[in-house]
């Protein structure tokens, strides 16, 4: 699947994880919620590494997708992601992200 529509995937998720009313309601069902989106989060980044792997993306537009995520990424995800769109901008912009530096992007520090 194109990176574009699991963009597109994320922003419909995110309105829909946000929109769940939490000042009431039953309690267990908000936590069943928020446990699935977080592993559905999970999910996506693999599923978005792997786009990016299979198929010429924009790095750009793929790294936007994973800011959208809004996850911790792992030293195994960021060596992913780093492979596929190169050390530059988009890159340092995730790192910025995760709070690291990134000596090539002083611009997003």
């Amino acid at each position: 699947m194109q990176v574009r529509a699991l963009h597109d995937e994320i922003r419909e998720a995110n309105r829909a994880y946000l929109a769940v009313p939490r000042h009431e309601g039953d309690t267990r069902a908000i936590l069943a919620r928020k446990l699935e989106t977080a592993y559905w989060r999970r999910a996506m980044l693999d599923r978005l590494l792997r786009a990016g792997e299979r198929e010429a993306t924009d790095a750009a537009e793929l790294t936007e997708a994973i800011l959208a995520l809004g996850l911790p990424l792992g030293e195994r995800d960021l060596e992913r992601l780093r492979r596929i769109a190169g050390d530059g901008g988009p890159y340092g912009q995730v790192l910025a992200q995760q709070v690291v530096r990134w000596p090539g992007t002083p611009e997003h520090h």
